[in-house]
Protein backbone atom coordinates (compact mmCIF):
# COMPACT_ATOMS: atom_id res chain seq x y z
CA UNK A 1 0.00 0.00 0.00
CA UNK A 2 2.96 2.52 1.34
CA UNK A 3 4.62 1.46 -2.08
CA UNK A 4 1.28 2.00 -4.18
CA UNK A 5 1.21 5.09 -3.23
CA UNK A 6 4.79 6.64 -3.65
CA UNK A 7 4.63 5.39 -6.58
CA UNK A 8 1.18 6.92 -7.78
CA UNK A 9 2.55 10.36 -6.03
CA UNK A 10 4.58 11.67 -9.09
CA UNK A 11 7.27 11.59 -6.40
CA UNK A 12 10.95 10.53 -7.27
CA UNK A 13 11.51 7.56 -5.69
CA UNK A 14 13.48 4.43 -5.71
CA UNK A 15 12.19 1.38 -3.46
CA UNK A 16 14.62 -1.46 -2.43
CA UNK A 17 12.38 -4.69 -1.42
CA UNK A 18 15.06 -7.20 0.13
CA UNK A 19 14.58 -11.10 0.07
CA UNK A 20 13.95 -13.09 3.32
CA UNK A 21 17.70 -12.02 5.50
CA UNK A 22 20.47 -14.70 5.82
CA UNK A 23 20.46 -13.42 9.68
CA UNK A 24 17.32 -14.34 10.57
CA UNK A 25 18.76 -18.31 10.35
CA UNK A 26 20.44 -17.20 13.74
CA UNK A 27 16.80 -17.72 15.47
CA UNK A 28 17.39 -21.13 14.75
CA UNK A 29 21.01 -22.13 16.28
CA UNK A 30 19.72 -22.51 19.39
CA UNK A 31 17.24 -25.04 19.08
CA UNK A 32 19.68 -26.55 17.01
CA UNK A 33 22.56 -26.77 19.09
CA UNK A 34 19.92 -27.63 22.31
CA UNK A 35 17.59 -30.05 20.35
CA UNK A 36 19.35 -30.51 16.91
CA UNK A 37 16.74 -29.48 15.25
CA UNK A 38 17.18 -27.06 12.54
CA UNK A 39 13.75 -24.68 11.73
CA UNK A 40 13.12 -21.41 9.86
CA UNK A 41 9.63 -20.14 9.85
CA UNK A 42 9.74 -19.72 6.14
CA UNK A 43 10.54 -23.48 5.18
CA UNK A 44 7.67 -26.08 5.05
CA UNK A 45 10.44 -28.83 4.68
CA UNK A 46 14.32 -29.48 4.32
CA UNK A 47 13.76 -29.09 0.56
CA UNK A 48 11.97 -25.73 0.38
CA UNK A 49 13.68 -23.21 -1.41
CA UNK A 50 14.36 -19.58 -0.54
CA UNK A 51 16.90 -16.95 -1.99
CA UNK A 52 18.14 -15.21 1.00
CA UNK A 53 20.05 -12.01 1.27
CA UNK A 54 22.59 -11.24 3.42
CA UNK A 55 22.27 -7.69 5.49
CA UNK A 56 26.22 -6.58 4.32
CA UNK A 57 25.48 -7.40 0.62
CA UNK A 58 21.72 -5.22 0.67
CA UNK A 59 23.87 -2.40 2.29
CA UNK A 60 26.28 -2.47 0.05
CA UNK A 61 23.69 -2.45 -2.71
CA UNK A 62 21.29 0.33 -1.02
CA UNK A 63 24.85 2.35 -0.93
CA UNK A 64 25.94 1.85 -4.67
CA UNK A 65 21.98 2.81 -5.74
CA UNK A 66 21.62 5.49 -3.33
CA UNK A 67 25.22 7.09 -3.93
CA UNK A 68 25.27 6.89 -7.90
CA UNK A 69 22.50 8.66 -11.02
CA UNK A 70 20.36 5.90 -13.11
CA UNK A 71 18.20 4.74 -10.47
CA UNK A 72 15.36 7.29 -9.72
CA UNK A 73 11.57 5.32 -10.79
CA UNK A 74 13.45 1.95 -9.84
CA UNK A 75 12.22 -1.13 -7.92
CA UNK A 76 15.11 -3.38 -6.91
CA UNK A 77 14.35 -6.73 -5.41
CA UNK A 78 17.44 -7.60 -3.74
CA UNK A 79 18.28 -11.48 -2.76
CA UNK A 80 21.25 -13.78 -2.44
CA UNK A 81 22.86 -15.83 -5.79
CA UNK A 82 21.10 -19.06 -5.19
CA UNK A 83 17.72 -20.51 -4.10
CA UNK A 84 19.01 -22.29 -0.64
CA UNK A 85 17.23 -25.17 1.39
CA UNK A 86 17.76 -26.14 4.64
CA UNK A 87 19.83 -28.92 3.47
CA UNK A 88 21.83 -27.26 1.39
CA UNK A 89 22.50 -24.88 4.65
CA UNK A 90 23.45 -27.34 6.55
CA UNK A 91 25.92 -29.01 4.11
CA UNK A 92 27.28 -25.67 3.08
CA UNK A 93 28.11 -24.96 6.82
CA UNK A 94 29.52 -28.87 7.32
CA UNK A 95 31.96 -28.68 3.94
CA UNK A 96 33.14 -25.01 4.90
CA UNK A 97 34.55 -26.97 8.15
CA UNK A 98 36.14 -29.34 6.05
CA UNK A 99 33.43 -32.53 6.47
CA UNK A 100 32.83 -34.68 3.57
CA UNK A 101 30.13 -36.02 1.83
CA UNK A 102 29.47 -38.61 4.53
CA UNK A 103 29.84 -36.68 7.24
CA UNK A 104 27.09 -34.14 5.62
CA UNK A 105 24.96 -36.98 4.52
CA UNK A 106 24.83 -38.22 8.66
CA UNK A 107 24.20 -35.40 10.15
CA UNK A 108 21.21 -34.68 7.47
CA UNK A 109 19.79 -37.74 8.24
CA UNK A 110 20.02 -36.75 12.11
CA UNK A 111 18.40 -33.66 12.04
CA UNK A 112 15.54 -35.01 9.86
CA UNK A 113 15.44 -38.11 12.41
CA UNK A 114 15.58 -35.43 14.76
CA UNK A 115 12.58 -33.07 13.47
CA UNK A 116 10.57 -36.32 12.63
CA UNK A 117 10.88 -37.87 16.04
CA UNK A 118 12.24 -35.62 18.14
CA UNK A 119 15.38 -35.94 20.63
CA UNK A 120 15.12 -37.55 24.13
CA UNK A 121 17.48 -38.19 26.83
CA UNK A 122 18.28 -37.45 30.21
CA UNK A 123 20.29 -35.85 32.24
CA UNK A 124 21.82 -38.42 34.27
CA UNK A 125 25.25 -38.45 32.77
Amino acid sequence: MVEELLVNSGIPYTIIQPGVFMQNILESWKLLSEKGIFQQKYFTTQETRICMVDLEDLAEAASIILTSPGHRWATYELCGPENLSLSDMIAAQLKKRGSGDHQVNTILKMFQHYNEHGSNGNSNV
